[in-house]
């Protein structure tokens, strides 16, 4: 066995040994059966990270509900944290189907990333008594305890708690440097910026921005020369 093919059965294994469920990727489907009971938690996104809820304040931050639970998933036991809607649709399924003799397909729909991600569960089909047997023996997480120790799993979760952190706004000095270029310009060339950066304002030109926005300024001085703006975007 070649030195590629050993690194590909280690990193196989290694990931198939993955404490959490993740799907990762929009479209991405895991087949699961849900044991034990759920472990609630109170959350709060502190910039960086997910941490428990204390009580205190947070600098307004609100509290999210992340509730764990144990899945059978591709033969072994894994830790699914799951927010409250799509903990909801469990239930649902629970009331109907009962959770210890059905498998239920979970699936993400949401590139990496997205903040809108969203998880849905279908029923997949009833179990066998072959594998009754088998997740009846299966060892479940302490869920209390594993969340304790490391903290839970940000990564499998971001697109339910995190808020996609603001732009920073360019400094006033550019902004005034580029404002008095467009004031000299005519007001369809002073509308192509704003739209060619999608702002209304230049003060709410993100600062990531500026340096093509000033190469820009130089395209539209080349294209328009210096009418005098019609419009005023600038207040």
């Amino acid at each position: 066995m070649s030195s590629w093919d050993q690194a590909e059965k280690a990193a196989s294994q290694h990931g198939g040994n993955e404490k959490y469920l993740n799907l990762k990727n929009d479209g991405d489907k895991a087949v699961i059966a849900i044991l034990g009971e759920p472990h609630p938690r109170e959350m709060v996104w502190t910039g960086e990270r997910m941490e428990p809820y204390t009580g205190q304040d947070m600098g307004g931050k609100k509290p999210t509900l992340r509730i764990a639970l144990n899945v059978f998933v591709d033969g072994q036991v894994k830790i699914f944290e799951v927010n409250a809607t799509l903990f909801k649709s469990i239930l649902k399924l629970r009331n109907k189907y009962g959770l210890d003799s059905y498998w239920f397909e979970v699936e993400r729909s949401g590139a990496a990333g997205d903040t809108k991600t969203k998880y849905s569960i279908l029923p997949e089909r009833p179990m066998n008594d072959t594998e009754k047997q088998q997740i009846a023996a299966a060892e479940l997480f302490d869920l209390a305890r594993e969340l304790e120790s490391d903290g839970g799993d940000d990564d499998g979760f971001e697109n339910y708690d995190k808020k996609p952190a603001a732009p920073r706004p360019i400094d006033e000095k550019t902004a005034q440097s580029m404002i008095v270029v467009l004031k000299s310009l005519p007001a369809d060339a002073v509308n192509e910026f704003l739209g060619k950066f999608g702002v209304k304002r230049i003060k709410d030109l993100p600062a990531d921005a500026s340096k093509a926005a000033i190469a820009y300024l130089d395209v539209l001085r080349n294209k328009f020369g210096g009418a005098g703006a019609e419009v005023d975007p600038f207040a």
